[in-house]
């Protein structure tokens, strides 16, 4: 009888490691499918923005980002506003794909260094700003050093 009930406890034991198991590789199945989801939605973004930018010699220049910190001339500044919706896309992308920890630690801090760059300028910070998700706007905020007047928007409200 001992060896018995000794064998049925193994045995939903067994059980439950087995649930607890197969719990752990549903819920990371989940995470990489937010993760999934989250990178198709800014492909798909991108590539709108990036379509009316296509062929633009203009892209290349005002790309450098010097741009963030300095005047962009207003015929330059619709170029240089859909530039900076793909950048705050791009960011805002490594900022969940890392909270569900789906990137490695050393390409966020790239991205971190990124967000920071852009949020010295301005310019562009308006467009991080505009689009960002309310967990990816608290995160700006917590890490923003520099507040920048708000007639200072450049177009973008």
């Amino acid at each position: 009888m001992n060896i018995e009930r000794a064998v049925n406890v193994v045995g939903v034991i067994a059980v439950i490691a087995s649930l607890v198991f197969v719990g752990l590789q549903l819920r990371q199945a989940q995470v990489i499918a937010l993760g999934a989801q989250t990178q198709a939605r800014t492909d798909n973004l991108t590539a709108i923005f990036l379509a009316s930018l296509e062929g633009n010699e203009k892209v290349i220049e005002l790309s450098d980002p010097k741009y963030l910190r300095s005047g962009v001339t207003d015929s330059d500044l619709p170029i240089f506003n859909q530039i900076n919706r793909i950048r705050a896309l791009s960011l805002q992308n490594a900022f969940q794909q890392y909270s569900l920890g789906l990137l490695p630690e050393d390409v966020w801090k790239l991205a971190e260094l990124r967000i920071a760059v852009t949020l010295r300028g301005c310019q562009a910070r308006y467009m991080l700003f505009g689009q960002a998700t309310p967990s990816f706007r608290s995160y700006l905020e917590s890490i923003s050093e520099i507040d920048c007047p708000l007639d200072d928007s450049f177009g973008v409200r």
